[in-house]
């Protein structure tokens, strides 16, 4: 056998070599990267609202119709709290949704209490939605205020408060709240 012939054969064996020796690397690293994956599953997201079950933090607040409305006011029935931010596509998509929610709870629009956080013209058109199933508060962005008080960070947030005063449902969509528990 040739010299050249020799170099052909080791050259063809050595290309076998490095392709079969990547297609393990590539399967082992594919291997650990599915590893240290997270589990597949739904995003978790953090807590928005006081915790069910804790009682619902005490409120005063100007409306925009010029009302004072406040926690102890409230108390003796069950009531609803949104909070929706003036900047937020999502709430301005989840208001249909939550105003028919609303209008079913009993003694709408006294006992549903919207906050809209932010800019008060940014949030003048989801105000101005809210004005007919909820007493209205908007608040500047800043962690103060009614959104602050019950520990919002996410938006839209909903928290629903029975007649003893006591959280007994959060949620950022209104088919998170329970019907059974609603009042008519």
């Amino acid at each position: 056998m040739s010299v050249a012939a020799v170099l052909a054969v080791y050259s063809a064996v050595t290309s076998s070599l490095a392709l079969a020796l990547g297609l393990v690397l590539a399967r082992y690293l594919r291997r650990q990267a599915v590893a240290t994956q997270a589990p597949a599953g739904p995003a978790v997201l953090p807590p928005s609202g006081p915790p069910v079950g804790d009682a619902a933090p005490g409120f005063l607040a100007s409306t925009i119709s010029g009302r004072t409305v406040s926690g102890i006011e409230l108390a003796g029935a069950a009531y609803l709290v949104a909070f929706f931010s003036a900047s937020c596509q999502g709430c301005r998509l989840s208001l249909p949704r939550f105003v028919r929610y609303a209008n079913a709870f009993s003694g709408a629009p006294d006992r549903v209490v919207a906050v809209v956080v932010g800019d008060a013209r940014q949030g003048a058109d989801i105000a101005a939605e809210l004005a007919e199933v909820a007493s209205v508060v908007v608040e500047p962005s800043g962690g103060g205020g009614m959104a602050g008080a019950y520990r919002i960070t996410l938006f839209p947030s909903y928290v629903l408060v029975d007649d003893a005063g006591v959280v007994t449902a959060i949620g950022q969509s209104v088919e998170e709240l329970p019907r059974h528990r609603q009042p008519r």
